[in-house]
């Protein structure tokens, strides 16, 4: 196996694991924004801020029909769960 082809795999391994921990991210944003949809903490900002270039774009397509639903997280969770499927089956085909 040559230098570029274990740096590929690796990096195909990176992006599997950001993948997950995005989606991670975002159920937590989600259940933090139900037991304190006020929150103000660095905690929060902080997540806040990793998690809303994903989400704003899916906002901005999804239509909610005015029911003030926001359902975004889950399909941005399904789509990083594709992506990440993607990913390990790249992997395994390696």
């Amino acid at each position: 196996m040559s230098v570029g082809m274990v740096a590929l795999f690796y990096l195909l391994v990176i992006l599997r694991y950001l993948a997950s921990g995005l989606s991670l991210l975002i159920i937590v944003r989600v259940i933090l924004s139900w037991i304190n949809p006020y929150i103000a903490g660095s905690f929060y900002k902080i997540i806040n801020r990793i998690t809303e270039p994903l989400l704003k774009p899916l906002r901005l397509v999804v239509v909610f029909g005015g029911s003030g639903l926001d359902l975004s997280p889950i399909i941005a969770i399904l789509l990083l769960t594709l992506i990440e499927k993607w990913l390990f089956t790249l992997i395994q085909n390696f």
